[in-house]
């Protein structure tokens, strides 16, 4: 399992679990479920020294009155803030692929 490791002073680290990351993330797209939704699985590519990782979304919208700027732009706000407060900083990349667009 890939983790992230945090530094708490010099002698101590924290390890945060690829798991607790994935939770993150699939919190943030379900509270925007009317917005949006997972087209495949979450892909975290973590560094070899697991100081940070890249994140890859692939999703569908679904937009109605909600533009496409704007739904992207929420999105990629909180899983940005949201990984910080979990693992210190924001992640190195994110990285967001629409592979589908309904008009409901």
């Amino acid at each position: 399992m890939n983790q992230i490791k945090l530094s708490i002073n010099n002698s101590n680290y924290a390890f945060i679990k690829e798991n607790a990351i994935l939770q993150v993330i699939q919190s943030v797209i379900f509270k925007m479920n009317q917005k949006l939704s997972l087209a495949s699985a979450i892909e975290l590519n973590f560094e070899e020294d697991n100081e940070n990782l890249s994140i890859n979304l692939y999703l569908k919208l679904n937009i109605e009155k909600f533009s496409l700027a704007d739904i992207m732009q929420e999105l990629t706000n909180r899983i940005n803030e949201r990984v910080k407060a979990l693992v210190g900083k924001f992640p190195k990349n994110l990285s967001v692929s629409v592979l589908e667009i309904n008009h409901v």
